[in-house]
This record gives C-alpha cells, sequence and structure tokens, in this order.
C-alpha cells in the first residue's frame, strides 16, 4: 500500500516539472488587412403602443328551440312571404272563385307563397325548416268574401297528422280582378269630358280594356262623378263571369280617368255657319250704325236676340269631316251625337254663354268673331275659344 503511494506521488512531481518547461504561447498579432467589425449603432427606443383590450366575449347565437310535434302543429302560424302584388299574380284564383273549381288552388300553390311558424310553450318563435314544410298537408281551405274591400283565405294545415287552428290570409278579390279590367291611359287624352260623362255607359267598352269573351262589365248607377276644372271623371264598376256557376259578382272596381281635353282648345274644331235669315235679321239691328264701334255695339246689345239656334248652325271637325250639332235651347245645351251616333257623341256644352267680340262690314257681308266665353260653371277668359262667322245677305229685308 504505502508503495502504491510512493511512485504515484513520484508521477505527479514529474508532470508538473514538465509542463513548466513547455514555453507559454503568445498570442498572434491582428493582421491589418483584417476587415474591422462595424461598432453597433444605438438602438431607438421603442414606441409606447396602446394596450390590447381584452377580447370581449362574443355572445351565443340563440338557436331556435324546437316545439314538439304537436306543439309545432297547434300553434302553427301563416303569412304571405311575397308582396300582394306577387301573391295576386301567382294564384289561379280566377278558376278557383269565378269557376267554382277548388282544386285549382291547393298546397302546391300556397306553400311557396307562405311564411310558417310555429312557437314553444313559453312563446318563442320557431321557423319551419323545409323538411319540416314537406310533412305538411292541408285538411281545408275556403275563400270568405267580406263586406269590406279585402277577403280572406281560411285554412287548416296538418304537420305528421296534428291538424292546426284555423289560419287565415288576406286575399282582395277586387284587386285581383282588377289586374284584368284595366283603364285605358290613352283614351281621355282623345275625348271631351262632359259627352264621356253623360253616355259612359256606352262609352264603357272604349275607356276599358278588359276579355269580353269571360267578363261583364257594369256601370254602378250613381257613382259616376266629373270635375270640370281638373278634367277627371271617377266611377265604379262591378265585375261577372260570362256562362259560370260562380259568384254573380266578382269584383266591385274604382277608376279615375283624368287628362281630358280641355274645351279652351275648341276653337280649332268648332265652327259655327249661319241660316239665310240672319242677314236680314243683323241689318235690321244695325240701323244707325256709323262705323265698326257703333255697329259692334248695336249688334251686341241685341246679341240675345239673334245668337240662338234659329239663325246658327254648330259643328264639330271630327277626322276630317265635320259633325252637325245639334243646340237644344230647351235643355240649353250643344251636343253631338247620342247613344246611337257616335261621332262627336263626347262633346257636351251644358249652358254655353257666347259673346260677340268684333263685327266688320264688307258690302253685304258682315265678319264676326264669336266667343265662346264660359260653358256651365266654367270660365274660359282670355283661352275662350274664338268662332269667325261670315254673314251673306246683310241687307234689308226685300
Amino acid at each position: 500500500m504505502k508503495k502504491h503511494l510512493v511512485y504515484g506521488l513520484a508521477a505527479l512531481t514529474l508532470l508538473a516539472s514538465c509542463r513548466k518547461d513547455e514555453p507559454t504561447p503568445q498570442p498572434k498579432p491582428e493582421d491589418p488587412k483584417k476587415e474591422q467589425p462595424k461598432p453597433e449603432e444605438p438602438k431607438k427606443p421603442e414606441q409606447p403602443t396602446e394596450p390590447k383590450q381584452p377580447d370581449t366575449p362574443k355572445p351565443n347565437e340563440p338557436k331556435q328551440e324546437r316545439p314538439s310535434d304537436y306543439t309545432l302543429a297547434k300553434r302553427l302560424q301563416a303569412a304571405w312571404s311575397v308582396t300582394a302584388a306577387q301573391y295576386l299574380k301567382a294564384l289561379p284564383f280566377d278558376a278557383y272563385y269565378a269557376e267554382g273549381k277548388k282544386e285549382a288552388i291547393g298546397l302546391e300553390q300556397l306553400l311557396p307563397l307562405l311564411k310558417l311558424t310555429s312557437s314553444s310553450v313559453e312563446g318563442k318563435t320557431y321557423t319551419l325548416t323545409e323538411a319540416e314544410r314537406k310533412e305538411l298537408k292541408l285538411q281545408s281551405l275556403s275563400y270568405q268574401p267580406t263586406e269590406g274591400s279585402r277577403g280572406q283565405f281560411a285554412l287548416v294545415l296538418s304537420y305528421k297528422g296534428v291538424p292546426s287552428e284555423q289560419l287565415y290570409l288576406p286575399f282582395d278579390r277586387h284587386a285581383y280582378f282588377g289586374q284584368f279590367v284595366q283603364l285605358q291611359s290613352d283614351f281621355a287624352p282623345k275625348h271631351y269630358l262632359a259627352g264621356v260623362y253623360e253616355y259612359l255607359d256606352v262609352y264603357m267598352g272604349e275607356l276599358l280594356s278588359y276579355d269580353r269573351s269571360k267578363y261583364a262589365v257594369q256601370l254602378i248607377s250613381g257613382s259616376k262623378q266629373q270635375s270640370e276644372t281638373s278634367r277627371s271623371l271617377s266611377f265604379r264598376v262591378q265585375v261577372t263571369r260570362i256562362g259560370t256557376t260562380g259568384d254573380d259578382i266578382l269584383a266591385v272596381l274604382s277608376y279615375e280617368a283624368s287628362g281630358f281635353k280641355a274645351l279652351s282648345g275648341l276653337g280649332s274644331e268648332l265652327t259655327v255657319v249661319h241660316k239665310s235669315e240672319l242677314g236680314t235679321k243683323l241689318y235690321s239691328l244695325a240701323k244707325g250704325a256709323t262705323d265698326e264701334a257703333s255697329l259692334l255695339q248695336r249688334l251686341k246689345q241685341r246679341q240675345g236676340s239673334w245668337l240662338r239656334e234659329e239663325y246658327l248652325q254648330f259643328g264639330l271637325k271630327v277626322s276630317r269631316s265635320l259633325v252637325d250639332l245639334t243646340w237644344d235651347e230647351k235643355a240649353q245645351v250643344i251636343y253631338g251625337g247620342n247613344e246611337q251616333r257616335g261621332a262627336a257623341r263626347d262633346l257636351w256644352l251644358k249652358r254655353p254663354r257666347f259673346e260677340l267680340r268684333s263685327a266688320k262690314q264688307e258690302g253685304t257681308k258682315l265678319y264676326l268673331k264669336i266667343a265662346l266665353v264660359s260653358v256651365g260653371d266654367l270660365a274660359f277668359g282670355d283661352a275662350a275659344p274664338v268662332l269667325p262667322l261670315t254673314v251673306i245677305g246683310f241687307r234689308p229685308e226685300r
């Protein structure tokens, strides 16, 4: 043991002495050609940033609470999912209501037009899925016309054999049939108002456009009204279906036509000529006149005695022809046609008032200008139509 310890110490001593004799390594001088590292640029101070807001937890999206099958059926609600114009156009109500073909409207026609919802016992609304809509059956359907302007469908649906309560869908039958009886917008500007008003039942076929093989349209007595100042006409009609066993009166429709021809424009259409006796009549009235002013004064003072049906004949230019007008002095009206005669029937001058505006004599001829100053309560003012009249035979009676 001691022998081994001695040998170990000797070995350590020898190793230490050897290391003392080794030369100490010197650092190598740096190569001047070697690129020296660039000094680091000072760091810019960091800009302060807004602290992040903590994430706001999103509310859970509400989920539909599905009622049981029984509750879904019993609390079922139906409403139109489209506009009135769309469902009126889509449904074959004419066949269903007018022709009595109840099979014309069923669930196949109604379902695409409906919004269907139900609710839970707690009252939370539930919208039926497409799969649930396909499970619906139509138990009954009827149309209920009401006294007002609208009617309604009454229907009962069932879901998986469970019937709903009775459901109601508004449906205005008057608006439906109004689609097929249209006011002709170009009628009024081609006609005078008063004559159309007087013979409105005769003009109905021209004023309204509809299929005469399917529908009959009749003016409702006492419904027509006219406004001379606004040149408008309002009226109501009832529509019936020809050759069906359905309801007699399908709809009652109201119309207003406006933009009728103005009577102030009659100057280019209305004409007047005299009868043979007028020349001598005016000559007797003009005795003592010395110039145009006195001539006008004398004829104007007595115009009530000669501006009459007895001496004058009025006419109306219609499509390159001249239609004689009738002057009924007793009824105080100048009119064109009647129920049988259509030409110029729209002209109806009630209580016309004329006024002599000028008079000029040239030998046995007298040149007059007569103004239509008013018709009924409508006064024309500066827009009064002026009619020229040439009187031949202005001389004393032979």
